[in-house]
């Protein structure tokens, strides 16, 4: 039987949608050869689609050696791609592609087996391991009903796209392993991208989305190089697990989160296969290092400084759009925006790419809970290349942001008050526990932040220096609109008699309905003075 080869190079394996709609597969020559006729590169897993456009980032970095400041940056969205720079670097190392290769194979460590304390070969795991969102060991059965025995062959296409997002999303937890090249594993550590929201904007095309997310690239920017700083493919020894500093930002993009092997098979077709791998603890980031990836939305800890802001599981990434375009702490003294954002805005950047230009902000995270995976979410957000750079207009969105915040936690009450009278009886104080429980139970079933999500995506596209006190306004009777439809559904789940239902719907609408009309008061457009003629009849205090 011949040698197996699936080299990426060459093979078709980056699932694309072209500009016509048609959906198919590319390889890495092919997808920068024609990154302008494509529209998005988008795996079924939003993880992995992360996963695929760091990458294809590090590819574009090394090729270039850069871009090396903003002037360089701006060539480059001027001319577009450097595809010749491209195809000859990937020519350069096509070697250290090939899926299957068996001195160097990409993103593997060769001849990698796990074994016991006496040395001798365990089984392989399922190639499910590599994405933290199927089913898998103990994880929960979220996203698929796969088990470990059925251990399905994956094409090799499948393969590939799965080790790259396994190095980017692996979840941590419980006692490494042995193997026969490093001997005992560390315990499982998260790979880079777990705990934090990651932010990729989108252009018109592939070619403009790799460019608006390739950040300047020299000296210590976009991150620290304490070190020979090279992609993972250029190394000639696989890496001994553990924590390290990365080297740099083309290090951390290709950190070997995880010892990797993958056992290629035949399958009926003549191609090759994988339903099983060795895999083990690789590199992890060292928390004493305080590595942050340039895609991360950030807060501000009163302890720990800048850390990653976390994805909920409860709470949609929209409702953090303050944080997501610069204003995490009091008074915006702190920028939490992700490095794209933050270069997107910058004058000369900001004017190749166009003031008024529509940025497609998609936010990717994953939900743990002690590794084990709860929830994956993508969304996406628009916002003007204007709107980032002008602190008033972030400072409405974090007004809306506040006043819907105020809004939920009003709504919550309002339930509460309903609970309590429809659980009382004539000689006795309803139970708080059992008020909390059926005004959560109501407030679940009420859908207020569903219903605001769209609303919200339409007030970023409405929001304009001449317009943002309008803006707000209708905002502002959008949230409160949605809070009494919302009431007025989640009500009709509060059991109890007709009488005392009757009786506690009407006390919980006086409720929220008096504190509707405080919160909105200060948000509600002032009418002009004597003093100030000239004022906008829309504007408002904020």
């Amino acid at each position: 039987m011949s040698q197996p080869s699936f080299n990426l190079v060459d093979a078709p394996w980056l699932p694309v949608t072209r500009l016509d709609g048609v959906s198919e597969e590319l390889s890495l020559a092919e997808i920068f050869d024609r990154a302008e006729d494509v529209a998005s590169l988008d795996d079924a897993s939003p993880l992995c689609t992360v996963a695929l456009h760091r990458l294809l980032l590090a590819i574009v970095y090394r090729a270039i050696d850069g871009p090396a400041d903003q002037a360089a940056w701006r060539a480059l969205w001027r001319d577009g791609l450097p595809v010749a720079a491209i195809s000859a670097y990937l020519e350069k190392w096509r070697h250290r592609f090939d899926l299957f290769d068996p001195e160097q194979p990409f993103f593997q460590v060769a001849d990698l087996v796990t074994v016991t304390k006496d040395g001798a070969p365990t089984d392989p795991s399922p190639a499910s391991v590599l994405r933290p969102e199927l089913a898998s060991g103990n994880n929960k059965v979220l996203f698929n009903h796969s088990t470990d025995a059925e251990a399905e062959p994956w094409p090799a296409a499948v393969a590939a796209r799965s080790l790259v997002s396994a190095q980017a999303w692996s979840l941590g937890g419980g006692k490494g392993p042995t193997s026969n090249r490093f001997g005992m594993h560390p315990y499982a550590s998260h790979a880079p991208l777990v705990g934090g929201i990651v932010v990729l904007l989108q252009g018109d095309n592939l070619a403009q989305t790799l460019l608006l997310n390739l950040l300047v690239h020299n000296g210590d920017q976009p991150m620290a190089r304490v070190g020979n700083d090279r992609p993972v493919w250029e190394t000639d020894e696989a890496r001994q697990p553990g924590k390290v500093v990365p080297l740099g930002y083309l290090d951390y993009l290709t950190l070997p989160a995880r010892a990797v092997r993958l056992l290629p098979r035949p399958a009926p077709s003549g191609a090759w296969s994988v339903s099983h791998v060795f895999a083990a603890q690789g590199s992890s980031v060292d928390e004493a290092a305080k590595v942050m990836s340039p895609l991360w939305v950030q807060r501000l800890d009163d302890k720990r400084g800048p850390v990653p802001l976390a994805l909920r599981a409860e709470r949609a990434v929209w409702r953090d759009a303050s944080a997501l375009f610069g204003l995490a702490a009091a008074g915006g003294r702190f920028d939490s925006r992700p490095a794209v954002l933050r270069q997107a805005c910058i004058t000369r950047i900001a004017r190749s790419i166009g003031d008024d230009a529509r940025l497609r902000v998609r936010c990717y995270g994953l939900v743990n809970d002690k590794a084990k995976p709860v929830a994956w979410r993508v969304e996406e957000l628009p916002a003007t290349v204007r709107l980032l750079q002008d602190a008033n207009l972030v400072g409405v969105v974090a007004a809306a942001n506040a006043f819907a915040e105020d809004v939920g936690d009003a709504l919550h009450w309002s339930f509460k008050v309903c609970a309590e009278k429809v659980l009382a009886t004539a000689d006795k104080k309803a139970d708080k526990k059992d008020v909390s429980r059926v005004a959560l139970r109501m407030l679940r079933h009420a859908g207020f932040w569903e219903r605001l999500e769209r609303d919200f995506r339409d007030f970023l596209l409405d929001l304009a220096p001449g317009t943002r006190h309008a803006t707000l306004a209708r905002w502002v009777a959008c949230v409160a609109g949605s809070a009494k439809q919302s009431y007025h559904h989640g009500s009709k789940f509060a059991q109890g008699g007709i009488a005392r239902q009757l009786e506690g719907v009407v006390a919980g609408e006086g409720a929220l309905n008096a504190r509707l009309r405080k919160l909105s008061a200060p948000l509600r457009p002032q009418p002009p003075t004597s003093k100030n003629p000239d004022a906008d009849p829309g504007e408002t205090h904020v």
